[in-house]
C-alpha cells in the first residue's frame, strides 16, 4: 500500500504558447499565450528583458490568457513568456527565444 504524507504533488507550470519561433507584431495585435499548471490557482505573466506584466492574478486553471502585444517594444528575436505563481516559487519560462517585430505598413 502507499502511503502518503501531506502534498506529494508539488506544483508546476509549463508554458506551451509562445514557446519559441513564434513571430508576433508590436502594433497591438492580439495574441494568445496558454499554459498547463497543477496545484497553482493564480498565475502572472511576465515578457523577460521588459517592464510588461502582461497578466496578474490570472486563474491558473483557464490554461490561457489573451494580450495586446505592447506597441513600443523593440523589434527582437530574443523574447521570452514567464509563467510563475503569484509568489514566484513555481515558474516555467519559454524554451526557446520568439520575436516581436514592428508591424510592416503598406
Amino acid at each position: 500500500s502507499n502511503i502518503v504524507v501531506g502534498n506529494a504533488t508539488q506544483p508546476t507550470i509549463t508554458v506551451v504558447s509562445p514557446n519559441g519561433g513564434e513571430i508576433w507584431h508590436n502594433n497591438a495585435e492580439r495574441q494568445r499565450i496558454t499554459w498547463r499548471s497543477s496545484g497553482v490557482d493564480w498565475v502572472k505573466v511576465d515578457l523577460l528583458g521588459t517592464r510588461y506584466g502582461l497578466a496578474a492574478h490570472w486563474p491558473a486553471a483557464q490554461g490561457y490568457v489573451d494580450i495586446n502585444v505592447p506597441s513600443d517594444l523593440n523589434s527582437s528575436d530574443e523574447y521570452y513568456i514567464r509563467i510563475s505563481d503569484e509568489a514566484g516559487r513555481v515558474y516555467d519560462d519559454s524554451n526557446a527565444p520568439f520575436t516581436i517585430t514592428s508591424a510592416t505598413s503598406i
